[in-house]
């Protein structure tokens, strides 16, 4: 059986002439191609995968610096209490759905930063119709962002509050839907 593997030298690149100076296999930059066309790369996998690491290192903090840069503050959770509904769920493609009528509105009651929601149905008179399923919420405050935790009987998720304001706010969820609220009027004071 035969040894293909080449050994090398500390500062010596395998296959080179000695009356050539020598490449340093840890500098990157315009020689960083050299260590591509070179025929045993197998021994510069480490350092390229520091130098990679470092790049992703970098833009995970980039991202965790802009993603977040408004906040909603402390105060504005008090709007959370009362009847809501989805005005419009927009897309991370840019699609917009927008609702016109809710068959369903979703009650908010929150009291330091715990409560529940709970899904009722709004009828013409003005009154509604609830179902038994509350669904436990707490705000999470986490990378300089803010989060409504949600927890019903059989499952549970996390939606980042993206705004949060008397008349509307927007929530986001892990596959970067927007989910955006108005405030509900019952159907016999709308114009």
């Amino acid at each position: 059986m035969t040894d293909y593997r080449v050994p090398i030298e500390i500062g010596k690149v395998a296959g080179s002439n000695p009356a050539t100076p020598t490449k340093n296999p840890f500098q990157f930059g315009k020689d960083f191609l050299f260590l591509l066309h070179s025929s045993n790369y197998f021994v510069y996998l480490p350092y390229l995968f520091i130098y990679y690491m470092k790049s992703i290192f970098y833009s995970l903090v980039f991202i965790l610096l802009v993603s977040c840069q408004s906040k909603p503050s402390q105060e504005d959770f008090t709007h959370f209490n009362g009847y809501w509904e989805i005005d419009q769920v927009v897309f991370p493609d840019g699609t917009k759905k927008v609702y016109q009528v809710n068959e369903w509105i979703d009650v908010f009651e929150l009291k330091e930063n715990k409560g529940w929601r709970q899904k009722v149905q709004p009828q013409v008179d003005g009154k509604f119709i609830q179902n038994d399923l509350k669904e436990s919420l707490q705000i999470i405050d986490s990378n300089d962002c803010y989060y409504l935790k949600t927890k019903a009987t059989y499952t549970s998720w996390i939606e980042k509050i993206v705004s949060v304001s008397k008349d509307a706010f927007t929530l986001e969820n892990d596959a970067k839907i927007k989910y955006h609220y108005k405030r509900f009027v019952p159907y016999a004071k709308r114009k």
